[in-house]
């Protein structure tokens, strides 16, 4: 996680704004009946539509004079203090566009079935008179690709048809209107906005599509993408540009229609039981320790009541030795060292009392341990002549912590050196500080060995940082694991690369942070919203279908992104109590310890399943997404020697239910998978 957001948004973050969307959130429609996705961002992502989710994406867009690419609302604007909060039906976001003179209020109302209201102010400032400020949509070419696009409000211009422009880069219609309607066979769309205004039909590629799972504000029209056949269209409607000089509130408002074919084709599940790969330790957590006064009832609630397979915990090593020569034994024994530090070192043996194996991660390292010579974008860069004093330094803390506390640290890293979040390192100097470390570790009479990777991101790019360690044979004695965080990436290809490397490596794969957005502590109503937690079990889902990772580890359990809402979390003063993200971990975790990965596939889209089995207890699981419509489901392959099922469910209203126990017959069961729902069927 970026050290400096953490303290930099404090006293936001213990504003009332999560207290007040509860206290309201039960004056909103289900999401299982109708409800736009709206994104603490202000964009909206689709309708839900019985909770079939009807997909397209809206967006504020800031586009260049000269057309090579756009600044947008997006996910990954780390200017300001967003707010993103719940009126009755109505979500409201304020904030900024990165890097622009725009600044933005918008407010989406759920008006009915597929219907919403979405009521926009942009203030435009002069200086961004040179760029050209757009409503914009964007369609999938999946869906629209050869439809009809007719425009509203407007008599004189012919419908434009949707074919395929990809790479051309041209504006397919320029019209007057007041919106657009397209309908096909399977979907219908429609935006009508109050007032007439320019309007705009492309379908351009761009630098960051969706599919990279890589979202950024800044993004660049390209001509060509291998990966994509046909771009997706965009319909820019124009706001009020700024004058020469002073500034303009530019106030529209629009009416948004979407509808279609509800898919609740029946899925097939196919498990493949005599093929075992490797073994689940179960969910585990992060527990870097920031807010004292709230995060002791968090940790206590979810080491309680979670079965916890790993711990990870933050090495203050500024902290420990801030001079280059000496440490803090001495002041850490009597009491002279910060609370911050006292509270890392208490989770710490409070997680090896209960024999939950950790990993320690640096973030920040004391300033004589950098080269303060290297200048780069972000993060620092270790001193390379003093690499071996920095080992020493470590293997101090770690021998330290188990002779006077009786810790003894199973894996070390630095915390997401692709990025930089605090020590940046390429392949080369992964590398070099794994054996240095190793080495000295192994010297010291420790069993702590290195985990390697520990980034930031799931991409082929951040992969690279890992390649020279997995291909250096005499290195893998050092190493105990390999990692990865979820924030960028994830997408099949580069899930398969990190699997095909712990492979290689024969190496235990963990994903060390998990979730979705690591600017979510941003906007807390995002923790709660059901569409969020949908997508962090979805994404933990296909990491364990791809990787068969040894545990999967959310950021984080305490009071920082916790899984529960109360005890003052957030402003919110009502009890401790769990949100649908806590079920969903709990539901996860509760077959682990001793199965193995089985291979597993889903013959219908829009669907994520991972299967474990232990044929040593008839231990059989299968985890289901289903981020559709409800359906009939059907299971095949259940290992001999299962014979009943129990289906447990979660979502925005159930955690962990008991719906039905099952019957296995030859193998085989039924079964119902409720929409935009997470469904577990475990052994009895």
């Amino acid at each position: 996680m970026p050290l400096p957001s953490f303290s930099a948004f404090l006293p936001f973050r213990l504003q009332g704004v999560l207290a007040l969307a509860l206290a309201l959130c039960g004056t909103a429609s289900s999401t299982l009946d109708a409800q736009p996705r709206v994104t603490p961002w202000g964009n909206v992502t689709g309708m839900l539509l019985e909770g079939d989710l009807l997909a397209f994406e809206s967006s504020l867009r800031v586009v260049d004079a000269d057309w090579s690419g756009y600044v947008q609302s997006s996910k990954y604007n780390w200017e300001g203090k967003p707010s993103f909060t719940q009126e009755g039906k109505a979500h409201v976001v304020r904030h900024a566009v990165q890097g622009t003179s725009v600044y933005y209020t918008t407010r989406v109302t759920d008006t009915g079935k597929g219907t919403a209201r979405i009521d926009l102010q942009a203030d435009l400032q002069s200086s961004a008179s040179s760029a050209e400020v757009f409503y914009t949509v964007t369609l999938p070419a999946a869906d629209y690709l050869g439809a009809t696009l007719e425009f509203l409000g407007s008599s004189t211009y012919e419908p434009c048809l949707l074919r395929d422009r990809t790479g051309e880069r041209v504006v397919v219609a320029r019209v007057k209107a007041k919106g657009f309607r397209i309908v096909t066979a399977r979907r219908s769309f429609e935006l009508l906005a109050d007032e007439e205004t320019e309007v705009l039909v492309r379908q351009d590629l761009i630098s960051q599509p969706d599919y990279l799972n890589d979202p950024q504000p800044r993004v660049k029209f390209i001509s060509s993408d291998p990966k994509l056949k046909a771009a997706d269209f965009q319909v820019y409607l124009r706001l009020p540009s700024p004058k020469a000089s002073g500034a303009v509130s530019s106030f529209s408002g629009y009416t948004l229609r979407a509808g279609g074919v509800i898919d609740r084709e029946p899925v097939h599940f196919q498990v493949e039981a005599l093929r075992p790969g490797s073994s689940f330790a179960g969910i585990g957590g992060n527990f870097r320790m920031q807010f004292p006064e709230l995060d002791g009832q968090v940790v206590d609630y979810c080491l309680d009541t979670l079965s916890l397979a790993w711990g990870r915990v933050a090495f203050p090593w500024a902290e420990w030795q801030p001079e280059e020569l000496g440490d803090a034994s001495e002041k850490v024994l009597s009491g002279g060292m910060s609370p911050s530090f006292y509270a890392q070192l208490e989770i710490a043996r409070d997680l090896a009392r209960r024999r939950i194996p950790l990993i320690a991660s640096v973030w920040a390292p004391p300033a004589w341990a950098v080269d303060s010579t290297v200048k780069i974008p972000k993060g620092v860069k270790l001193d390379e002549n003093k690499l071996q004093k920095c080992a020493d330094s470590i293997a101090n803390w770690l021998v330290f912590i188990k002779r006077h506390y009786g810790i003894e640290v199973a894996l070390f890293s630095f915390n997401e050196t692709d990025y930089g979040v605090e020590v940046h390192q390429n392949g080369r100097e992964h590398a070099l500080a794994n054996r240095v470390l190793g080495e000295t570790f192994a010297r010291r009479g420790l069993s702590t060995k290195m985990l390697l990777g520990d980034t930031g991101a799931c991409t082929s790019s951040s992969h690279k940082l890992v390649e020279p360690s997995v291909a250096d044979a005499s290195l893998l004695s050092y190493l105990g694991g390999i990692a990865f965080h979820t924030y960028h990436g994830l997408t099949p290809e580069a899930l398969e690369l990190w699997a095909a490397s712990a492979r290689k490596a024969r190496l235990p794969l963990f994903c060390t942070e998990g979730g979705p957005d690591s600017a979510a502590h941003r906007y807390p109503l995002i923790f709660v919203t059901p569409w969020f937690a949908q997508l962090e079990i979805d994404q933990y889902l296909r990491i364990a279908a791809t990787c068969q990772a040894t545990s999967i580890m959310p950021w984080q359990l305490n009071a920082d992104y916790s899984p529960l809402q109360g005890g003052g979390l957030y402003g919110d003063e009502g009890p401790l109590r769990p949100t649908q993200r806590y079920w969903n971990l709990k539901q996860l975790g509760t077959l682990a310890s001793g199965a193995f990965w089985l291979p597993v596939s889903a013959d219908r889209p829009n669907i994520s399943c991972a299967a474990l089995g232990d044929r040593t207890r008839n231990a059989f699981a299968l985890h289901v997404t289903n981020n559709g419509a409800t359906r009939k489901a059907s299971l095949s392959g259940i290992p001999a020697g299962v014979k009943r099922l129990r289906v447990y469910v979660t979502d925005e209203t159930r955690g962990m239910q008991l719906q039905s126990v099952r019957s296995v017959v030859n193998g085989a069961l039924s079964f119902p998978l409720e929409a935009q729902s997470f469904t577990s069927l475990i052994s009895e």
